[in-house]
């Protein structure tokens, strides 16, 4: 009996850390037990193999248990603690989880500039020298998602969540190109769909991360703030590609381990938007002295024209960190006000939003591939967001107001009202930026000056 009871032990390890912690003696005394019964009654076999059958569903349902609750409500299980971010200040994490979380930035910024410089060396075709390495840190994600599963998703690990559904992207993207072309056809409308759709899932991934911890929210908008600042290397030299990405995740580097180790929100989000800020001006720059940015209009680059690209550009990438922020900051509202049809008014505010979210990148589609045919669409698109938002975001301050909060709480309505313009002007502020070489609105510092007013607004809302 006590080798099965040393099998069952080890079988234990199997589940999450943080569950084994707390669960594990309480299973060990109900096995044994049930062990013990067993063998008086002469079906010790039966109860071992019926125990074994047991043992994958129960770490199914303990993993997808561990899935949806996170490192929070697994410490709040254990009695050790509970998490979120929701508040001013917050736990800071040490410093082998902390570089942790920055070590995924230096891994990609030297598959990125490593490929890239071989690549030129060697003459060799750099998509194709890409793909094994690209399979190979596929894998590395994948066995550090599988192992912070295990560890009990601790924070550390978003960072390589994101990095995860980047890279799978980038693979089913090689696998469409891989395509014969008698069985792909003509793929404008794949694109399309792959245009309007990933930007979509990633954003609802980052909401969701958000949504469970504001910290980890921040996070998991880094790799996208970072990576998506290669719009401006076209045509530049592998040489300087490579200065400015290795600046992009040296900064992506040090931002996350801070934003660990810090203990105030608003630091943490200081330093998560530090990334863009610092980090996406030499791409710009590049772009319009090296690239293919610069406007035929233009007599020649120049930082006037830098400037201008940089700071429309610059506002889009921020709505990565905080639009999930202000989509949390109005979800807390909604319970508060269920009373009086809070949530479902909620809903009609954010699905304004995301319609929003969905023109702007209908309006990408048609200005690079000319499709007509989706003008019609985005007019409809248009009358939706306008009406879903301000017909719910209406009747959610009502609703707020009704609900009669007590003292300590007015201010949320103030809030909420406050909340109106940032929202609002989420996909204004991506539909300004998208593409730059293409609008002629960079002519006017007007709207600049009103997304750079956005950023600051929105940061001031989300800050606490």
């Amino acid at each position: 009996m006590t080798w099965i009871m040393r099998m069952f032990s080890l079988a234990l390890k199997l589940y999450p850390q943080p569950f084994h912690a707390r669960f594990s003696t309480e299973m060990e005394g109900v096995f044994h037990a049930g062990l013990e019964e067993a063998c008086e009654q002469g079906e010790s076999v039966g109860f071992i193999l019926s125990e074994l059958l047991r043992l994958p569903g129960s770490l199914v349902g303990v993993y997808i248990w561990s899935m949806r609750t996170g490192e929070s409500g697994q410490m709040a299980v254990s009695s050790v603690g509970s998490g979120g971010t929701i508040g001013v200040s917050m736990p800071g994490e040490g410093w082998g989880a902390s570089l942790m979380a920055g070590l995924p930035h230096l891994l990609i910024g030297i598959f990125i500039v490593g490929s890239s410089l071989i690549g030129a060396v060697t003459g060799s075709n750099q998509n194709a020298f890409g793909y094994f390495p690209m399979i190979v840190f596929c894998l590395l994600l994948l066995g550090v998602l599988i192992y912070s599963i295990y560890k009990g998703w601790s924070r550390w690990s978003t960072s390589w969540i994101v990095y995860m559904f980047i890279f799978a992207i980038s693979l089913l993207s090689i696998t469409v190109n891989a395509l014969r072309p008698s069985i792909r056809g003509r793929n404008d409308w794949l694109y399309g769909i792959l245009t309007i759709m990933i930007p979509l899932v990633l954003a609802y991934l980052l909401y969701k991360i958000a949504c469970k911890d504001r910290l980890r929210g921040l996070l998991a908008a880094v790799p996208p703030m970072a990576i998506i600042w290669a719009y401006f290397q076209e045509f530049v030299p592998i040489g300087m590609q490579s200065l400015a990405w290795s600046w992009m995740f040296i900064l992506a580097f040090v931002a996350t381990v801070l934003m660990l180790r810090t203990k105030r929100f608003s630091s943490a989000l200081g330093l998560a938007m530090a990334v863009p800020i610092l980090g996406g001006f030499p791409f710009a720059y590049l772009g319009v002295y090296m690239g293919g940015t610069l406007p035929f209009s233009e007599p020649g680059p120049s930082l006037q024209e830098v400037f201008r690209q940089y700071i429309p550009f610059l506002a889009m990438v921020l709505t990565i960190v905080l639009g999930p922020q202000l989509a949390v900051k109005l979800r807390t509202v909604g319970p508060e006000s269920a009373e009086k049809g809070g949530k479902f008014f909620y809903r009609l505010a954010m699905g304004g939003l995301l319609v929003g979210l969905i023109l702007t990148l209908l309006q990408w589609a048609i200005m690079t591939s000319g499709v007509s045919i989706l003008l019609a669409i985005r007019q409809v698109l248009l009358i939706a967001t306008v009406v879903l938002y301000l017909v719910g975001f209406a009747l959610l301050l009502w609703a707020t107001h009704q609900s009669k909060l007590p003292s300590s709480d007015n201010c949320n309505l103030l809030e909420l009202a406050g909340l109106f313009i940032p929202l609002l002007f989420v996909p204004i502020v991506i539909f300004m930026a998208i593409p730059i070489s293409m609008s002629s609105y960079t002519k006017s510092w007007l709207l600049p000056v009103a997304e750079i007013a956005w950023v600051i607004a929105a940061a001031w809302m989300v800050k606490d």
